[in-house]
């Protein structure tokens, strides 16, 4: 075989290479422009899909809302005065009831036989006071015979003795007279005891009246007691009004004290608002409110704010002076607007959903005449139920983006599509 041949190659012109070099640049920098102006590019946002709102100046009225209940003004608790087993429930919810109207019969045996053992003390008493006042008076008329006795027998002998005296010649034997003498100083004597008995039996008398007088009165007052012990086994509504619950079922046994039923008037009703206790703290007596009750609106002023929070709120009281709605009745749900001031000459926006007071936070701007909003930072102040004060960074006629913009908060702008 013959030895191979070398053939050479030839080499690309410089100039191609370097126009190669052009191209691969011109498209790298293509690629990396048009990355740009995507990373660059304002995403594009439902503008049904936000809610924007326009910055006002005008008076700012700082609001407090809660939700709340109707409760009545006037309330009776109608509760057990006697134990007892609940018999019979004769009147239910939602009726109108009478001061006098039972509600509901108890049954007690041990109450009954208490009563009936009460009233035959009562009548033993009576019968020994008779009793005592027959023998005290026959006493006294005996004590009073026999001093009248003693005081006739005392003025016989006396007018012996002075028949003795008038008639010196009278032969009377000096031993006789001298009895005689000795028997009217025993009447005497005889007579001042027998005058000091009668006055023992009478004072006697007069004490044993007044103790068992008082006796009587403390059985009366036993037998009147159990009495109404009794009479309260039937379970009045005790004021008129319209029964609002009855929390008892029959057989139930209810001691006393035990809640039976609570009877309310219907036509006074109040609001009782829970307001969270870091809004508590705005609200005092007489700021006027707004009562919504889902069926219509009505006014009150507020009458009393709790001393102290449970689970986070404050129990707020307003009376309602204006008439109610149709449908208004106890425990139905409200919702209560508190005015607490109003502040002429301020700037004020609907509060955002993510603005708390007094900071300062990123907004979207809608800028005027576009469709983009532009994130710029907002200084918030005073803050009510549905706006808040702004302290810088807008201005009046600006509109912002109050709904939440968690979605796209990583942009500098976005472009809201469909905005009107």
């Amino acid at each position: 075989m013959g030895r191979p041949v070398d053939v050479p190659r030839s080499r690309p012109p410089r100039r191609r290479r370097l126009a190669a070099v052009a191209a691969a640049v011109a498209v790298l920098a293509l690629a990396l422009g048009a990355s740009a102006r995507l990373r660059g590019a304002a995403p594009r946002v439902s503008a049904h899909g936000v809610v924007l709102a326009r910055v006002q100046e005008g008076t700012f009225r700082r609001e407090v809302r809660a939700a709340g209940r109707l409760v009545p003004e006037e309330v009776r608790w109608v509760t057990a005065v006697t134990a007892g087993r609940i018999e019979r429930i004769l009147v239910r919810p939602g009726a109108q009831v009478e001061e006098g109207t039972i509600l509901m019969e108890l049954t007690n045996p041990d109450a009954v036989v208490a009563l009936l053992q009460a009233e035959r003390e009562l009548a033993t008493a009576r019968r020994m006071t008779l009793e005592l006042e027959a023998r005290l008076e026959t006493q006294m008329l005996e004590g009073e015979g026999s001093l009248a006795t003693l005081q006739a027998e005392a003025r016989d002998t006396t007018t012996r003795l002075r028949a003795y005296t008038a008639h010196e010649g009278l032969i009377v034997g000096g031993l006789e007279q001298r009895q005689t003498e000795a028997r009217a100083e025993e009447l005497k004597e005889r007579i001042t005891l027998g005058r000091r008995r009668v006055h023992v039996l009478a004072d006697s008398l007069r004490r044993a009246g007044v103790v068992h007088q008082d006796e009587l009165h403390r059985r009366e007052e036993e037998v009147a007691f159990r009495r109404r012990q009794v009479d309260a086994l039937a379970v009045r509504a005790g004021a008129s009004g319209v029964l609002a619950d009855v929390p008892v079922e029959p057989g139930q046994w209810a001691p006393p004290g035990l809640v039976l039923a609570q009877v309310v008037r219907p036509e006074r009703l109040k609001a009782e608002l829970r307001v969270a206790e870091a809004q508590a703290k705005d609200i005092t007596l007489g700021q006027k409110v707004s009562i919504d009750t889902h069926t219509g609106m009505t006014e009150g002023n507020v009458t009393r704010v709790a001393a102290s929070a449970k689970d986070g709120t404050v129990i707020v009281e307003v009376a309602l002076s204006g008439a109610l709605p149709p449908g208004a009745r106890p425990q139905l749900n409200v919702e209560g607007t508190v005015e607490v001031d109003a502040i002429p000459g301020t700037v004020f926006v609907e509060r955002p959903t993510y603005a708390r007071p007094d900071t300062a936070l990123p907004v979207y701007r809608v800028a005027e005449g576009t469709h983009v909003a532009e994130r710029i930072t907002v200084t918030f102040g005073r803050a009510s139920s549905r706006t808040i004060e702004v302290r810088g960074g807008l201005r009046p006629g600006d509109r912002i983006v109050v709904s939440d913009t968690s979605a796209f908060e990583e942009h500098a702008r976005v472009a809201l599509q469909g905005d009107s």
